[in-house]
């Protein structure tokens, strides 16, 4: 085999393997950037009626959530649009 065919096998060997690579982190980062959109495919559980009556504060979700939770300590609330579920975080310093 001459120099010249081995450092062809060399560079085929070697862009692919990196092409390989590329391709991962490609598809890794594709994936992360449609992260909410690809989410939102299989979160109806976050979806509710829409409510004639007045949105909860988030005092009234935070002592609804300490009945339910009460080991747990509130980190904070999320309201989002009028069919989106309101999200209670939690927060503790052990797991």
């Amino acid at each position: 085999m001459s120099f010249k065919k081995i450092l062809f096998q060399l560079h085929k060997i070697l862009g692919l393997a990196t092409g390989l690579v590329v391709f991962i982190v490609a598809i890794t980062g594709c994936c992360w950037a449609f992260k909410e959109e690809i989410e939102s495919l299989y979160d109806d559980y976050k979806k509710v009626a829409p409510q004639i009556e007045s949105n909860l504060t988030p005092t009234e979700a935070k002592e609804l959530t300490k009945k339910i939770f009460p080991n747990n300590s509130v980190h904070g609330t999320i309201f989002g649009k009028n069919d989106d579920a309101i999200e209670v975080i939690f927060y503790d310093a052990e797991p």
